[in-house]
C-alpha cells in the first residue's frame, strides 16, 4: 500500500525566555526506541520527524513572529514530495489554530 498509517511517539521540550524579545519554543524529535514498540503490521514508522515552534514577542501587545521547522522523511513507500506537497496544507492549519487560540486569550 502507498499510503500507510505513521504511528510514533515524539518527545517535546519546552523552553520560555523571560524579558523584552520573550521566546516560547517547543522542539519535538521522533523517540525512535518508543516508536518501535508499537504495532508494525498496521502502520509505517517515519525514518525521521523532528521539528518545533517558536514564538517570539515582537513588540508587546501587537503581536508575535512564529517560526514553525519540520523534517519528516515519511518512510514506507509514499514519495517525500507528496508527503511534502500534504504537509504544507497541514502547516497552514496549525498556524491557522495556534493564530484563533492565541487571538481568543
Amino acid at each position: 500500500m502507498l499510503v500507510a498509517d505513521r504511528h510514533y511517539i515524539i518527545k517535546t521540550e519546552d523552553q520560555v525566555g523571560r524579558g523584552r524579545g520573550e521566546t516560547i519554543r517547543v522542539d519535538w524529535q521522533l523517540d525512535e526506541e518508543r516508536s518501535r514498540s508499537l504495532e508494525k503490521d498496521i502502520a509505517v514508522l517515519p525514518k525521521a520527524f523532528s521539528g518545533f515552534w517558536q514564538l517570539t514577542n515582537v513588540v508587546p501587545g501587537s503581536g508575535c513572529e512564529a517560526v514553525y521547522s519540520i523534517h519528516v522523511e515519511p518512510g514506507g513507500k509514499l514519495p517525500a514530495w507528496l508527503f511534502n506537497r500534504a504537509a504544507e496544507n497541514y502547516v497552514l492549519d496549525v498556524v491557522e489554530a495556534v493564530r484563533e487560540r492565541a487571538s481568543s486569550h
